[in-house]
């Protein structure tokens, strides 16, 4: 294994970790297995940033894939998203094996070193963000529980990730003014966590369009910018992530700061729009929980703090 570093968004700023000390830190983890088309870090640009990959950059990513040594499991974040290991997995993907040695951290270390922001990180990819985590609590579904009570009494976990795929659907036809997807169609098949990707995409490149977060698109609740779209799905989004990982008794894995950011956005935005019929009345809950416990507590569920995501682990 090659030492170098990882780095994703954290509360500060962008956190950095040193490989060689996740390598330290991980070594006592239990090894399990996870599935390769799962790993949402297989269909994103890890490596290059903002620049164009040359040749040689290429060429270097090949060496160091060629050299990977499958013996070492991969290092995933408490969220699921990948720490440590992203050669290995080239590696097996193009061996054709289907699933992949991993240890996960129940809480992430503390960084090396934090990066204070330059500037705001662009709302898509926080979006971005919000959509990987959930999709991971999708991924992390098992069989059993897919006719599982979640907290949104009407809707089993099935119909629960139904909704989601239906409204990365319905935003996407908003923002591209196209009819609205039909209703009462099961888009999920036998293939919910791809249908769930597929939908997420729609999304994502009705946002790449040009201008789109700040045209002003008319709906149901009156006229809003594309970026008060974009946060409106954002919130939703986070919200019901929630409601998946307390129906199947997973960690959260959303990142705080995110759900901190979405909390402002609709309070803010209830405060002039009428809450009867949307959502249930704000939940009384502790100032210093996780947001992203506030954010759902202030939709109108209950939090119980025995099961918290600070309890359960985010």
């Amino acid at each position: 294994r090659m030492a170098n570093t990882h780095s994703r968004p954290v509360a500060a700023g962008r956190g950095y970790w040193q490989t060689e000390r996740l390598w330290a830190l991980s070594a006592g983890l239990p090894v399990g297995r996870i599935v390769i088309a799962d790993i949402t870090e297989l269909d994103r640009n890890c490596w290059f940033g903002q620049t164009q990959p040359t040749v040689r950059a290429v060429a270097q990513h090949v060496r160091q894939i060629n050299e990977a040594d499958l013996s070492y499991p991969v290092i995933l974040a408490a969220d699921g998203g990948l720490m440590d290991g992203g050669h290995r997995i080239a590696k097996a993907w193009l061996a054709g094996d289907t699933d992949i040695a991993a240890v996960r951290f129940a809480a992430d270390p503390e960084p090396d070193w934090i990066v204070p922001p330059t500037e705001p990180e662009p709302p898509t990819e926080q979006l971005g963000r919000a959509v990987a985590a959930v999709g991971r609590l999708i991924v992390g579904i098992r069989q059993e529980q897919w006719s599982d009570p979640t907290p949104c009494v009407d809707w089993t976990v099935r119909e629960l990730v139904g909704h989601l795929v239906g409204m990365n659907l319905l935003f996407a036809a908003m923002l591209t003014e196209q009819q609205p997807p039909e209703r009462g169609v099961d888009r999920l098949g036998d293939d919910p966590a791809g249908a769930y990707r597929a939908s997420a995409a729609d999304l994502a490149a009705a946002l790449e369009r040009p201008g789109i977060l700040d045209r002003t698109f008319a709906g149901p609740l009156g006229s809003a910018t594309g970026a008060d779209r974009l946060h409106i799905r954002l919130y939703d989004l986070l919200a019901h992530g929630w409601d998946l990982a307390r129906a199947t008794g997973q960690p959260v894995g959303i990142p705080d700061e995110l759900a901190e950011r979405s909390l402002t956005f609709v309070r803010t935005q209830l405060a002039t729009q009428q809450r009867a019929g949307r959502f249930d009345p704000a939940q009384t809950i502790s100032d210093d929980a996780l947001a992203i416990d506030r954010l759902a507590a202030f939709l109108g569920r209950s939090v119980d703090p025995e099961h918290s995501a600070r309890t359960i682990g985010v």
